[in-house]
């Protein structure tokens, strides 16, 4: 491996070092070998155990983008929309596999879902990217409609700016650019900070009544979470790395702020969803059926606390924050 695999070690061996038992064929004891075996561990489980099943078996070569409905053995299901957040998900694999592999298949395959990002998922009426769309990149007269979120857009920017360090293609970093300012100016809280998640085409806010939309079952309700709020913190991150913009680093501090303060239970978990000014949505006082039926309101994520302990302190080392003591206090 050479250098220009760097920047992708760092996210692949914390994925493979918890999937090799799992993976790994051989008889060997991980923890008994050098450095370098294990590079040659990872790096055979990453291509042999994990990215050859779906690369390039995820490649829509019809309509562009990533297929995402597959049987058990593989095959293609015939309904197959293209959903913003597992697009940028493959952008972004694609782009790290390119540079730890220093493999070209990938860079291809990163630029085959950049385009389609581009071209068919953003919309260039109004900004910001759609949450789902057909397959073709059209309008999906199915649950989501025109719909946006904070969370999709979030893991664009994380996608795009991932396609960037791989290409230095300035168009992708003027549309993680675009995306930040798209939610910067419709998702962002100005009074109590962070962002809201639903919005419509225009970039309205909006909450979902049910866990599963009909027709337009939709409310109003000026509700934050904890799921799109720590992934906006990660992709500005990220973002902030290739470009230190003066606003992106206030809303990157704003959002480590508001994750390590707001979000966290005093007994150490993240909070679901909250209020506007931050008072946790809360469904202890109610009747064990009640809970059951508004599980997807309040419920805690053990896999979510994990994660955000890691992106905290990522995004505090970004913004060159020594000794952070606070935050690593959580």
């Amino acid at each position: 491996m050479n250098a220009s695999t760097k920047p992708a070690l760092k996210y692949v061996i914390p994925i493979i070092l918890l999937m090799i038992p799992l993976m790994c064929s051989s008889q060997l004891k991980v923890s008994q070998q050098d450095d370098k075996t294990l590079a040659v561990v990872f790096e055979q489980s990453l291509q042999n155990d994990l990215l050859r099943w779906w690369y390039p078996a995820v490649i829509d070569t019809i309509d562009g983008g990533y297929l995402s409905n597959f049987s058990f053995d593989w095959q293609p299901a015939s309904y197959q929309p293209k959903m913003l957040v597992s697009q940028s998900r493959h952008v972004w694999t694609s782009s790290q596999a390119a540079m730890f592999l220093s493999d070209i298949a990938y860079t291809r395959y990163a630029r085959h879902g950049f385009e389609f990002m581009k071209n068919q998922m953003w919309d260039t009426l109004y900004g910001g990217f759609f949450n789902i769309r057909a397959k073709d990149g059209s309008y999906l007269d199915r649950s989501f409609k025109n719909e946006k979120r904070a969370y999709g857009n979030t893991f664009a920017i994380y996608g795009l700016t991932a396609y960037y360090n791989l290409t230095h293609n300035p168009q992708a970093l003027q549309l993680a650019q675009s995306t930040f300012y798209w939610l910067d100016t419709h998702s962002h809280d100005s009074v109590y900070g962070g962002y809201f998640d639903i919005m419509d085409q225009q970039g309205n806010w909006l909450y979902l009544m049910n866990e599963a939309p009909k027709g337009d079952d939709w409310e109003r309700r000026p509700w934050k979470d904890h799921n799109s709020s720590i992934h906006l913190l990660e992709s500005f991150t990220e973002l902030y790395k290739v470009w230190p913009d003066k606003l992106l680093r206030a809303r990157l501090g704003e959002m480590l702020t508001v994750v390590r303060d707001s979000l966290i239970d005093p007994k150490g978990f993240l909070i679901l969803h909250t209020s506007r000014n931050w008072t946790p949505i809360s469904l202890r006082d109610s009747t064990d059926e009640v809970v059951k039926q508004k599980y997807f309101i309040d419920h805690v994520s053990f896999g979510h606390d994990v994660e955000t302990a890691f992106l905290l302190l990522e995004a505090s080392h970004a913004l060159g924050l020594e000794n952070d003591t606070l935050t690593l206090s959580i």
